[in-house]
Order: C-alpha cells, then structure tokens, then sequence
C-alpha cells in the first residue's frame, strides 16, 4: 500500500536517456534494519493552551459546590524524529536524483542512498534495507480537556438524609492527531482521530475521538463511597485511518492534478464498538487509627474490546461469488484503488486488544488496611 519508488535503468546508446517507472505497491523488502543518525538535531514544538477555572458560581446549593476547568491544547512538532518510511528510502536512491548516462547510474547505485535499500541485481527483487532516523516527520494534535467538579449535601437539596453527595469528570476531546513521515508527496498526512494510530515510533497510541471518565460519591464524615464509570467511544484500526489519508490524497490529486496518486486495496477492517466499564470502591474511618479500604474493579466483569477484527467469507466483506475485478468502482480505480486479488477470512482479532486502554483481567477485587498512630 502507497507509493512507489522509482527504477532506474539505462539502455545505451540509441536508447532513452534515463527513465523512472514506478515499482509495484506490492513489493515488500525481506527485512527492514533500523539505524541511527550522528547528524540528528533537537525537535521543534510550538505548543499553545488557553482556558478557564471557575468556581463559586452562586450561592444556591446547587451551584455553590460547582467548580471546574476548560483547557485548550495545541502542539505541533517540526523537524520531528521518525524512522524514515520504506517508500522514502527507495526515493532518496531512486527519484531524489536524475541520471543521463550508464555512469551516472554507476555513481547513483554505489551512493549511500542506494546501498540502503538492496536489490537483487539478477532478479531486481528489493532485498534488506536499511532506514535511518532523521528529522523530517510533522506531528501536530489539538483538543480540549474538560473537568467538573460538584459537591452538596443532601440536607440543602431537601432530603432528610446525612451526608453528601459528589460528581466528578476528566474527560478529553480531540479535534485531531496528524502525522506525516516525511515532506513526499507519497508520505501522507494522516489524521489519526478515531483510530488506534498513530504509529509512528515515539506515539501513543489510541487517538480516540473522546474519552469519559466520570464518578459519583456519597460521603459521610467516616465513610464514603465511590462509583467510577470509564468509557471509550467506537474506534477504528490504524490501517484504516491510513487508508482513509491514502483516498483523500487520491481525490486532491484527481480534482488539481498535483501531487502522487497511491494505490490500496480496500480493507475490510471493523470498527471496535464503544466500551465502558464501573469501578466500586470504599473507604472507612473505624477510628482515629484504622481505615479499611477496598472495592471492585470492572464491577460488571466487562471483556475487553478487540480491535483487528476485518470482515471477510463468509460475512462481510468479500463473500464467495463476488465478482473481485469489479471490487473497486471505476471512478475509485481511476483513484488509486486496486481489487482485491482473493478472498479473505473473517477474523474476529483473536486476543489482539490494548490493555492500556481496556481492562484484560476482568473483575478484580482488592482490600487494604490503614493504620496511623
């Protein structure tokens, strides 16, 4: 998937002069080797936030225990440090650089961009390359965090009931996480929102559009009780965040005849389904020496939620009998799409999910001592 390098190739005399073809989206080198770069330099970030606390709002018992914040955050990284892509590397030997003659291809293959990605001088198959780190990436994200925060007792609220009761939020927004490997044209800008990406080394991943983490507690002067909620909306994989990029590029470069056309081949991935989870807990004041704690995570005993799920025979997707030369729509095939050249599998991802961001272990209890003296 993406673009292609170029070949060079020169026929002699009588011949043309030189000629850049593309490879084939499908070619794949038999091993990638990472190395470093003694001419790396430092990353520069322009980083923006703004927003607002507030509190105190009125007297009313139910605005008087209302507080919270908005913050607004940019950060955009240039000169970023990324592991060149392979596309990139095929292009600072094949198209960074024009030959005219059989010994400007000499010189060009015995340079160090060449001698970084292999090939096989009798069959021409890619072989071992080997990507460098460098400063050519772009990272830039933008989103709002929001926390609120409110507490009353339930007396002010009219209820003949001891105690009090609270609310609290994290939650975070994003309006977007962009990365692009390199300046190339085939290097695309990816907006990772919604997906698991970014993958690029030195991300996180889980670009989730929005994440809530809420509770509610009841709270008396040697007690207290708390109900936590987690939630994370309907994520998409990383391959299909890229593959959305790779067709966005296609239909800029269709509609102003600028940049490269990339080739794909649809995916059948399936967006992972919101999920959420409850955490219970408690605390308790026997007296001035000992508090006993303890509670229940993933209350519900919730699963976790996978994320490479892909459609396929006999679901969705490509089922048997599906004419795969008419896959892709003759204006998506004039954009860059290839048909699929076989049927695929379901698969419902396995095991493969992010324990960093869903609970793998199920319901799990706890319970602790302490004792102050």
């Amino acid at each position: 998937m993406g673009a292609a390098g170029a070949q060079y190739y020169y026929s002699g005399a009588g011949g043309p002069a030189a000629s850049q073809s593309a490879l084939s989206a499908s070619s794949a080198f038999a091993w990638l080797n990472e190395e470093g770069n003694a001419a790396l330099h430092s990353e520069t970030a322009d980083t923006w936030t703004a927003g607002f606390v507030f509190s105190n709002l009125s007297d009313h018992p139910l605005l008087t225990g209302f507080s919270g914040s908005v913050d607004w955050w940019q950060v955009h990284i240039r000169n970023a440090i990324e592991l060149d892509s392979p596309d990139f590397a095929n292009y600072q030997c094949y198209g960074a650089a024009t030959v005219a003659d059989a010994a400007g291809a000499a010189a060009q293959a015995a340079s160090p961009a060449c001698q970084n990605v292999f090939r096989n001088t009798v069959t021409g198959a890619q072989g071992v390359a080997t990507l460098q780190y460098t400063n050519a990436a772009t990272i830039g994200t933008a989103g709002v965090d929001l926390q609120l925060n409110w507490i009353a007792r339930l007396s002010d609220l009219g209820l003949k009931v001891p105690g009090s009761i609270a609310f609290n939020s994290q939650d975070t927004f994003v309006s977007y996480y962009r990365t692009k490997q390199s300046p190339a044209s085939f290097d695309v800008n990816v907006d990772w929102k919604g997906s698991m990406g970014p993958t690029l080394a030195g991300t996180n991943p889980g670009a989730y559009s929005y994440r809530l983490f809420s509770g509610i507690a009841y709270i008396l002067p040697s007690f207290s009780a708390d109900l936590r909620w987690r939630f994370l909306p309907s994520v998409n994989t990383a391959n299909h965040a890229f593959q959305q990029a790779i067709i966005a590029n296609n239909n800029r470069v269709a509609e102003s005849g600028q940049g490269t056309m990339l080739s794909y081949i649809p995916n059948t991935d399936i967006a992972a389904p919101a999920w959420s989870a409850f955490d219970l807990s408690a605390s308790w004041n026997v007296n001035s020496v000992l508090q006993i704690r303890g509670g229940i995570n993933n209350l519900l005993d919730k699963k976790p939620d996978v994320i490479f799920a892909a459609a396929g025979t006999p679901n969705k997707g490509y089922p048997v009998g599906t004419n795969l030369n008419a896959v892709c729509s003759a204006t998506a095939a004039q954009r860059g799409c290839v048909n699929p050249t076989a049927y695929s599998l379901p698969s419902n991802g396995g095991s493969l999910t992010y324990p960093g961001y869903y609970d793998t272990f199920g319901r799990t209890f706890f319970l602790g001592f302490k004792a102050s003296f």
